[in-house]
């Protein structure tokens, strides 16, 4: 069954504006159907049957089901009645509009995609023309109200033939199955029965004498359940030595057939049809004064290609632009480049009539689309917002403002630039405000296709990303800290706890901010919570892209330094040790034998203590240590997870405070055998500090004298020893001591003795009171006598 185009027109008169209320209503009348237009008819340019009054159209054009619809118009002053832009005209109810075009001032071609799942229904294709002279409407409801006789509605089953059947054969004795059977029948492939214009189908097969081309049967076949092909056999035809031909033809379930398929192309009368010259790509709708139609390509190298196409069994013969053409097969091809063809073909077949067309067509450039730039300091992020039903593409930009240049890439053309409806004039550059900007660029030329592109774009300046930072006492302090596979930057605090804000250097933003997953307000700053810490702080802002800064971070408080503390002494001054300097302690060895140290950690909690002293170490707190007195270098460590180091460091000389020893009461006894009761005697007592000179402490003369077994005391404190070294020794002598006389020949016998300050000073801290000599001497005689008792005063010099 061969479907035709269909064409149905229709007239439309509005009387509700035929009837003005002015004095000359023909004039009136004739004036306003001359400004407008409307559509009068459809015509299917695809496959079309009218079955019981309603078209039905075939989605079978191409692999993508298209199917191309024409509009023919009442346009009496040629508008442009495609001119409003963005606007999506006519619509289906079914299936997706691929495109809709002029092809000339009084026909829109309209090109759509159905799908298999429609076949059967219904479907409405409704909308509107919105001419040039219209384009002062915003929406759809205002120009219905104004000029209803622009819309227009319409509709089509979508019907469409059953696919037809595959490797027909008819099984000569050749076959298997009849080698089997002896019996001769038709096999072929059946069409794929899940689509819903094979399903259901039917198969209508027909016999035929192959010596002499006479019918001899036909036989309906439904479509199997099962199985990819069918095998069928003429039982009650079957003559020993005769062949066959077959013709089978699919019958769809709504009517439609597909083409009949015959083992034998000389059955039937083969009628020849018009060959088709098609293009590989489609005119643009525009014809000259000589009617060459125009098909646009992309650049000046691309070729289009021309198919001159007839039926099984005819040859081509012809020419292009006066160069002969010709195949001896059915389909003749011809790449065209850009410029004016006159194409002239003629198909011959044995027992048809030869049939000629001619086809003007010309292949121009099309037209580039203007490039439209942003300036370098603009970055179209992918998001969008919507307003009036638009959607607007972002771009953000650094500095002060965004700009924009558009370049018109066509020669021999017209460029028209709109920003929000705002005729510009030609420039380099445009400056965008901030916020919603649509720009319409329009490229024209003639028998091309206007190039019309329209960007919307939302112009807005980029965020500044957050600094976070942590308070003026925390510090970094190189460490990690690590948490579920994650690193945490450590920082030590002092005083009582840690803080964190963060720096906003945007004048209009949203700004969220969480520590630990815990939403905060925006202004801060904020108290961290000792250990591990995630502080976000992100900007937002319609348009923008977010920006966000994040620190993972393990607070801590730096420990306090561990405290030294001399027990019984304190600094008095400062020395050099080696390279360092050092304190100078002192304290009293009056009171103690050495000085005691405590060194202490004051911190209660997670840390350790290391002190060293004389390369010696120890764990802990230390009380009351005696050190011996000189040089010590004292090295205390506080540890703490993930803090640094906190290192007390102390070299000190360690000396006890200045003794001075004065002397103080002298006493001497005398037993002598002196009948008078009374004794001269002659003579010195000296002491002296370790080897210096001999110090005078008193000369005893013969006026000297004292009662006989008595003691006799005086004092003498003019002579003092100062020390700062219990090494020290204070020595004594008696020197020369003779009774009466000097000249006195039973001498009693010089005496030396020492006391050392360590000695001299322990007699005292042990609470003996003041150290003192006590000297015997005796003379040679045996009977002569004398004791010496010479007190030492003790005290202490800062």
């Amino acid at each position: 069954m061969k479907l035709k185009k269909c064409f149905i027109f229709l007239t439309v008169i509005n009387f509700s504006v035929i009837f003005f209320s002015c004095k000359e209503p023909i004039r009136g009348y004739f004036e306003y159907w001359s400004s407008t237009c409307q559509v009068a008819g459809v015509e299917y340019i695809s496959p079309c049957t009218v079955i019981n009054g309603k078209p039905n159209v075939s989605a079978q054009g191409d692999s993508n089901n298209e199917v191309v619809i024409y509009l023919n118009l009442i346009n009496p002053e040629q508008h442009d009645t495609l001119a409003k832009s963005s606007v999506v005209f006519f619509n289906l109810s079914r299936g997706t509009i691929i495109s809709q075009k002029h092809i000339n001032p009084d026909t829109i071609e309209i090109k759509a995609k159905l799908d298999d799942a429609y076949e059967g229904e219904t479907i409405t294709l409704s909308g509107c023309l919105w001419p040039d002279n219209r384009t002062g409407y915003d929406d759809v409801a205002a120009l219905k109200k104004s000029n209803p006789e622009l819309f227009y509605s319409t509709s089509f089953i979508q019907n469409t033939p059953p696919e037809n059947i595959k490797n027909l054969s008819n099984q000569e004795s050749s076959h298997k199955y009849y080698q089997n059977t002896q019996k001769h029948h038709v096999s072929f492939d059946i069409p794929d029965r899940s689509k819903n214009k094979n399903k259901d189908a039917q198969f209508e097969i027909c016999c035929y004498s192959k010596e002499d081309g006479s019918f001899l049967g036909k036989q309906i076949v439904p479509m199997p359940q099962s199985g990819n092909s069918i095998s069928y056999c003429f039982e009650s035809i079957q003559a020993e030595n005769l062949y066959y031909d077959f013709t089978v033809q699919v019958i769809g379930k709504h009517g439609l057939k597909s083409e009949i398929v015959s083992t034998n192309g000389a059955l039937g009368v083969q009628i020849l049809n018009e060959p088709g010259i098609t293009f590989s790509l489609d005119y643009n709708g525009k014809k000259d004064s000589e009617n060459y139609e125009y098909i646009e390509v992309d650049s000046a190298n691309d070729k289009v290609t021309c198919t001159i196409s007839a039926e099984n069994g005819s040859t081509i013969e012809g020419d292009i632009n006066g160069t002969t053409i010709a195949s001896s097969t059915n389909k003749y091809e011809q790449q065209l480049g850009t410029g004016k063809y006159t194409i002239n073909a003629t198909i011959r077949r044995d027992g048809s009539r030869p049939v000629s067309v001619t086809k003007k067509v010309a292949v121009i450039t099309a037209l580039k689309d203007a490039s439209v730039t942003f300036g370098s300091n603009g970055t179209q992020n992918g998001k969008t917002l919507s307003k009036g039903g638009y959607t607007y593409d972002a771009i953000e930009y650094t500095g002060t403002s965004l700009s924009m240049s558009v370049s018109n890439l066509n020669s021999d053309s017209q460029m028209q630039i709109k920003i929000n409806n705002v005729n510009q004039n030609i420039s380099n550059s445009y400056t965008l405000a901030d916020g919603y900007n649509t720009i319409d660029v329009t490229i024209s030329k003639d028998n091309c296709n206007s190039s019309v592109i329209s960007k919307r774009v939302y112009v807005v300046k980029s965020l500044v990303k957050p600094v976070i930072s942590l308070g003026a006492n925390c510090t970094a302090n190189n460490k990690k800290a690590t948490k579920n596979s994650t690193e945490y930057n450590v920082y030590e605090y002092t005083d009582s706890y840690a803080t964190v804000n963060y720096t906003n250097s945007n004048s209009d933003c949203n700004i969220n901010v969480s520590i630990n997953g815990t939403g905060k307000n925006k202004n801060g700053p904020y108290t961290l919570s000792d250990g591990f810490n995630i502080i976000s702080v992100k900007f937002t802002k319609d348009g923008c892209n977010d920006k966000t800064d994040t620190k993972y971070v393990y607070v801590v408080k730096t420990p306090s330094a561990p405290r030294i503390t001399f027990n019984n002494g304190s600094v008095t001054g400062t020395t050099t040790v080696g390279n360092e300097q050092a304190d100078i302690v002192k304290y009293s060895l009056l009171s103690n034998e050495y000085l005691k140290i405590s060194v202490t950690n004051t911190e209660s909690e997670n840390a350790t203590m290391i002190v060293e002293i004389d390369n010696t170490s120890a764990e802990g707190n230390i009380s009351n240590l005696e050190l011996v007195d000189g040089a010590h270098t004292i090295i205390a460590t506080v540890k703490r997870q993930y803090c640094n180091d906190v290192v007390t460091r102390k070299t000190i000389w360690i000396q006890f405070k200045t003794i001075k020893v004065t002397v103080g009461t002298c006493k001497l006894w005398s037993d002598t055998d002196d009948a008078g009761g009374k004794s001269e005697l002659c003579g010195e007592l000296s002491l002296k500090l370790n080897d210096n000179p001999w110090n005078e402490l008193v000369t005893l003369t013969k006026e000297s004298s004292f009662n006989e077994k008595a003691w006799t005391t005086f004092t003498h404190n003019t002579v003092w020893f100062l020390s700062n070294n219990r090494s020290d020794y204070i020595y004594y002598r008696s020197n020369g001591m003779y009774e009466d006389d000097p000249t006195d020949t039973d001498p009693i016998p010089d005496v030396y003795t020492y006391l050392s300050i360590d000695s001299i000073v322990a007699h005292v801290r042990n609470g003996l009171g003041n150290p003192y000599f006590n000297i015997v001497n005796s003379g040679t005689s045996g009977t002569d006598k004398l004791e010496h008792w010479i007190e030492l005063v003790v005290t202490e010099q800062n």
